[in-house]
């Protein structure tokens, strides 16, 4: 496997899409549950808001060990696609995603 982190304006066309593709997962199984529509929007939009800030700013502790969460995708020539940078930030899109999907 080859990682790849030279195109940034990929990674987000990707990353923004896997946003857009877990909130209208996340909207089906809220809707599924009878929670009404201005619930499952505000539900949406702060739950990708806070996993977002965890991929852009967050630790993970385990023990004396720090990490750092990142995102990144195989694409069809089994590279990783990551952001090269951390001018990127998932959380930026969150609210006009949750926007356009409802």
């Amino acid at each position: 496997m080859k990682v790849k982190s030279d195109d940034k304006l990929q990674y987000e066309a990707v990353a923004v899409e896997w946003l857009i593709q877990m909130n209208s997962k996340l909207k089906n199984v809220l809707k599924k549950n009878n929670v009404p529509k201005n619930i499952q929007e505000e539900i949406c939009g702060e739950f990708s808001f806070d996993l977002a800030m965890l991929q852009d700013q967050g630790k993970i502790k385990t023990g004396s060990q720090a990490y750092r969460p990142v995102i990144c995708f195989e694409d069809n020539e089994q590279q990783l696609v990551f952001a090269s940078d951390d001018k990127f930030q998932l959380h930026e899109y969150v609210y006009g995603v949750v926007e356009e999907l409802f």
